[in-house]
């Protein structure tokens, strides 16, 4: 992991919600309170609270800001360090569970999954909150005295504040503590004690989290996004493509199962065969690794249904991908490597089938570190960003009151601290009996809408601009200046443009 970090990260390790977050947690440190520039241009209003992202991870950024760094370069560092600490954690936390061959073997099918591997080089929220999840959990499994458990309450109400898909973590440890309760595996009021402890630590963040929302917003969860044009059916389908292919490594099989009758049997026949296999060795299982199995299966069972949920009520141009399925591969594994048979004198047919099939997923896991195909695709963006920025600093990176905006809005706010507005290119389009190139079109329509306001507009390759869109030709600089448009630079790199006056 230390070498991927190292040769891997790239030039531009973050996403666009980065923006929102690191403008959040400059806001904290500078004001007091955690604010930002709206993401497009149909919100005229400036800086305000974000009703998309929750508080957790921009508190989070400040406070380790607070000895002078910045919240980008403080991102990218707990990123790094969750990567690093993840595969320990995972051994320590399940070796008394599982047994250390199973725990290393679930440490390094974890670790090195396409997920974990992709998200580790960025500076976002997944690795700290993945890292919170594991915790918890760990916590809760190993307890053995009511503090720890109360610090694991402390973690899952923090890994809600920071990722509100953790809602699956509390409603799995709810659940868990019900098992518990319904089984009688331990004394009644022993779990009800630690179910209280849970609660307690929770609530120390919970509380205040939740309060903090209705009193801004008017509601305790108050998170939106435009609505959703994809079914729930299209979405179980695209999350069972992307776990399958997060815990296998081999995209064609995620695709398989998604998306074809043949992979759907296939699901079905793996998962019919385990759920035999767990009902015939449930009774032998020592009690603190049934528990594991059934928190575990909670969480990502959970998890999956508040992914396919959300994604089916929101969307917001982003589909289901690695980074929905990051927070459940780890336990996806635990479960599935809980009640597997210790290795016999006599090497039994079953016993050889499973080795084979774990050997076949270290192979494949190995092989996508070799060729990690995600992560090479998002260093291309990356080095596309760049780009960006360094044609567009120069115009974008002064304060003022003018409006700026660009198809690389994001960018700016990250590494310049700037309020760039981004430009979603394919919301501007030419009327259906016109042919027109998408950034004259899209200025026009811009300049209409912010008639009367100063504002900047910045065009760069990538981000719905293509490459060949540069320079704009002498008919297209004409149409603009004819309409009040002032042409600040226009070459192979860059188009920036401008409706003030005199510029």
């Amino acid at each position: 992991m230390a070498v991927h970090l190292l040769v891997r990260t790239p030039a531009f390790p973050y996403s666009p919600d980065s923006a929102s977050y690191f403008e959040q947690a400059r806001s904290l440190i500078q004001a007091g309170s955690a604010l930002e520039t709206p993401y497009g241009l149909d919100n005229a209003a400036g800086k305000q609270a974000s009703i998309l992202f929750p508080i957790g991870y921009p508190v989070v950024l400040a406070l380790f800001s607070l000895p002078g760094f910045d919240p980008a370069a403080t991102a990218l560092v707990l990123s790094r360090l969750s990567s690093l600490v993840l595969p320990v954690l995972l051994f320590v936390g399940f070796r008394r569970l599982l047994g250390a061959p199973r725990a290393v073997l679930l440490a390094g099918l974890a670790t090195l999954s396409p997920s974990v591997l992709t998200f580790a080089t960025l500076g976002t929220p997944d690795l700290p909150a993945l890292l919170m999840a594991v915790a918890t959990i760990v916590l809760v499994l190993n307890a053995r005295s009511r503090s720890w458990i109360v610090l694991g309450g402390l973690i899952a109400g923090s890994a809600y504040a920071v990722r509100n898909a953790h809602l699956a973590l509390l409603l799995a440890i709810a659940l868990y503590y019900a098992y518990r309760l319904a089984s009688q595996a331990a004394p009644r009021r022993e779990t009800l004690r630690d179910a209280q402890a849970f609660l307690l630590g929770a609530s120390l963040i919970l509380v205040p989290v939740l309060l903090r929302n209705y009193l801004l917003f008017g509601a305790f969860n108050p998170y939106q996004m435009a609505p959703s044009t994809l079914s729930v059916l299209h979405n179980v389908r695209t999350f069972m493509q992307e776990a399958t292919y997060d815990v296998s490594s081999w995209r064609t099989l995620g695709i398989l199962v998604g998306w074809s009758t043949a992979g759907a049997a296939l699901f079905l026949g793996f998962t019919s065969g385990f759920v035999w296999h767990l009902k015939h060795s449930w009774k032998k299982l020592p009690t603190a690794r049934s528990n594991a199995i059934v928190l575990c299966t909670l969480y990502a069972v959970i998890g999956a249904c508040v992914v396919i949920a959300a994604r089916s009520r929101y969307e917001w141009g982003e589909m289901i991908n690695t980074r929905h399925t990051l927070q459940y591969t780890p336990f996806l594994w635990a479960a599935l490597l809980a009640p597997l048979p210790a290795p016999a004198p006599r090497l039994r047919p079953g016993f050889m089938a499973i080795a084979g099939v774990l050997l076949v997923a270290s192979i494949l896991h190995l092989a996508y570190v070799a060729a990690p195909r995600d992560l090479l695709l998002r260093n291309q963006k990356s080095t596309a960003a760049m780009v960006a920025y360094e044609a567009g600093k120069q115009h974008f990176c002064a304060s003022g009151n003018t409006v700026l905006a660009s198809n690389w809005g994001y960018v700016f706010p990250i590494l310049c601290g700037a309020a760039v507005r981004n430009i979603e290119m394919e919301a501007f389009s030419c009327p259906p009996a016109e042919s027109c190139r998408a950034i004259p079109a899209t200025a026009l329509q811009l300049a209409q809408r912010f008639a009367g306001r100063p504002i900047q507009l910045g065009f760069f390759a990538g981000r719905g601009v293509a490459p060949e869109q540069f320079p704009l030709a002498p008919p297209e600089q004409m149409q603009l200046e004819r309409a009040g448009i002032q042409i600040m630079q226009n070459d192979a790199h860059a188009i920036v443009l401008t409706n003030r006056p005199g510029i």
